[in-house]
């Protein structure tokens, strides 16, 4: 009970928040100069205005936060509680408020190219899949399929993501995983 009036009260908060990272994308790269972050991009100890894709001129949202996967992962934590707890908050509030809320932070978790936060929001999707469908049986079809489809994924990256300049790229931030592979070499 409380914990749900909490969250009821977070919402204006939270739909800023998601609006902003969304807003952002339409801004100029440096706008949260006028905000007091740095006028640059990534530098350690600083709070960098923005972050690009690679060499891109792709921007990573981040909203009001340090860094696009500090968002990500905080709307990340957003849509699952709210998705988890949709019966209860459809009682107390709109249930078009509440279907508005997740689209608009699906929307804003995509703006951020945060790979955790894809990869959180999909092990939590996964997990309230399992908690919704109480038979043992299809917990288990739904796991099988699941890891069908990561082996399968597996098989085709090498062919075709490989091969693949937007995926590599924006997806996958190649040049972003080769510099953590490099520093580990």
């Amino acid at each position: 009970e409380e914990v749900i009036s909490f969250f009821k009260k977070a919402l204006p908060i939270i739909i800023t928040i998601a609006l902003f990272a969304i807003i952002q994308q339409l801004l100029p790269y440096d706008f949260l100069k006028h905000l007091g972050y740095s006028t640059t991009q990534w530098q350690p100890g600083s709070l960098s205005a923005y972050q690009l894709i690679g060499d891109s001129n792709i921007l990573r949202s981040q909203s009001f936060f340090a860094g696009p996967n500090q968002l990500g992962l905080y709307l990340t934590a957003i849509f699952v509680f709210y998705l988890s707890h949709y019966k209860l908050f459809k009682k107390e509030l709109n249930s078009k408020l509440i279907i508005g809320l997740l689209i608009l932070v699906l929307i804003a978790i995509v703006f951020t190219f945060s790979r955790s936060a894809w990869l959180s929001l999909v092990a939590g999707i996964v997990i309230i899949a399992f908690n919704y469908f109480k038979k043992a049986w299809l917990n288990i079809v739904i796991f099988i399929a699941m890891f069908l489809v990561f082996l399968t994924s597996l098989f085709v990256s090498n062919n075709v993501v490989s091969k693949n300049k937007i995926i590599n790229n924006y997806v996958l931030h190649q040049a972003s995983t080769q510099e953590r592979l490099d520093r580990f070499n």
